[in-house]
């Protein structure tokens, strides 16, 4: 969509949100979901961050060692926020039962725009 659409519809009252991809992979792509229960401990947090933060999250995909999300915030800084709230739960629960310390996640998320459909 062009940037003069975009402006027509936030001047007539529309809001363009578009769905943004993003990943995040484990440091050293090591396993981060190993049972269950990570997974349902994961989703559990980042459902409760998507609903305090109104960003609707349309797909998902967990692998061993990376997460896949399709988001789209309502506001600019809803995606770091619901990224970030799960991961900072998600990282203390899994510290806690493996008996470690430190980050799980490597470097920054990798954010992108989706085309339409």
């Amino acid at each position: 969509m062009s940037k003069r659409i975009c402006a027509w519809l936030l001047c007539h009252g529309w809001l363009y949100r578009p769905s943004l991809s993003t990943s995040f992979r484990s440091d050293n792509r090591q396993i981060c979901f190993c049972a269950e229960e990570d997974h349902r401990c994961y989703l559990s947090c980042l459902g409760a961050s998507a609903r305090k933060y109104q960003v609707p999250v349309h797909a998902y995909v967990l692998t061993t060692n990376h997460v896949h999300l399709l988001l789209t915030p309502a506001l600019i800084t809803g995606i770091t926020r619901v990224t970030q709230t799960p991961d900072r739960g998600y990282v203390r629960y899994i510290n806690r039962i493996r008996h470690r310390s430190g980050h799980l996640w490597e470097g920054r998320d990798r954010t992108s725009r989706q085309s339409e459909l």
